[in-house]
């Protein structure tokens, strides 16, 4: 669904239609009426783009590489769009490594620490009082000593 809001605040007139296809069938077609291209925000592709480009960012971190929702909005190209790196996050259940995302001063999140905690643990990080001290890559890993 694309976001129509206009910039003058008036809703255009949405209307159904029937059109045909490139294939010869009849297809029914919800078009706008009164407006161009300009006058609305196409919102809705930029940010399912930005959550596809999120999920992969989440799906590349390797084992024991922990960075905060700031380092994964940035990666997918959106730095200011932090809190939809947690919605993502948030949507996918257990299917991305969340564990590896904390917060930008390494604190865990509240949803499940004691889980995420263990996980970081079993992957090398180092942390103290629900806090990433060092990881092994990532945001977090310590210079070597020279």
């Amino acid at each position: 669904m694309v976001n129509l809001a206009t910039r003058d605040g008036v809703w255009p007139r949405m209307t159904n239609s029937k059109s045909q296809s490139k294939s010869g069938e009849i297809v029914r077609v919800r078009s706008v009426r009164g407006i161009d291209e300009r006058d609305y925000d196409a919102s809705f592709d930029r940010q399912d783009l930005a959550r596809q480009k999120m999920t992969q960012a989440v799906l590349d971190l390797r084992v024991g590489e922990v960075v905060s929702y700031q380092d994964i909005a940035s990666r997918a190209g959106r730095p200011d769009a932090p809190r939809m790196a947690g919605r993502v996050l948030k949507e996918s259940l257990d299917t991305l490594p969340w564990w590896r995302v904390v917060y930008s001063d390494g604190r865990l999140p509240q949803v499940n620490p004691s889980l995420q905690e263990e996980r970081l643990t079993a992957e090398g990080v180092t942390l103290e009082r629900c806090r990433v001290v060092d990881a092994p890559l990532g945001r977090f890993q310590k210079p070597p000593c020279d």
